[in-house]
């Protein structure tokens, strides 16, 4: 492991005695992880499988798991909240295949490029006829 170091007896680790340091950090090699862990009063993983691969590599501690990003419904507008909620609930489930239909996306962007394309090349064409009749 890269965070595992030779016990040396000459040095001095924070004015610990040798044996309490073994004990905190491992008998056979110094162990700056063991050691942040037995020090630590709380222990945080910075997602939830870290926090269980972390369980998982230290038995026998306590690891939380926070979020290590900042939550939008705290920061974004209710407009962007909205749509953020759309495409956790409707649109994401859609384009993975949630529900058993894995066509549904598919399905859905037919129906919209059915009702928008129309749209978007007439309002393109008419900006470039009046563009080119009129405003030269």
């Amino acid at each position: 492991m890269l965070d595992e170091f030779v016990h040396e007896p000459r040095v001095a680790y924070f004015t610990m005695d040798i044996e309490v340091v073994k004990r905190l950090a491992g008998d056979e090699h110094l162990n700056m992880t063991r050691l942040a862990l037995n020090l630590s009063e709380y222990v945080n993983g910075v997602a939830k499988r870290h926090a269980e691969v972390s369980k998982a590599m230290f038995p026998g501690y306590r690891v939380h798991a926070i979020t290590n990003g900042v939550h939008p419904h705290t920061w974004t507008a209710e407009s962007f909240r909205a749509l953020y909620d759309k495409l956790e609930t409707v649109v994401l489930p859609l384009y993975y295949g949630y529900g058993g239909d894995p066509g549904a996306w598919i399905k859905v962007m037919k129906g919209a490029i059915s009702k928008n394309a129309s749209y978007f090349n007439s309002h393109r064409m008419m900006r470039r006829y009046a563009t080119e009749a009129y405003i030269r």
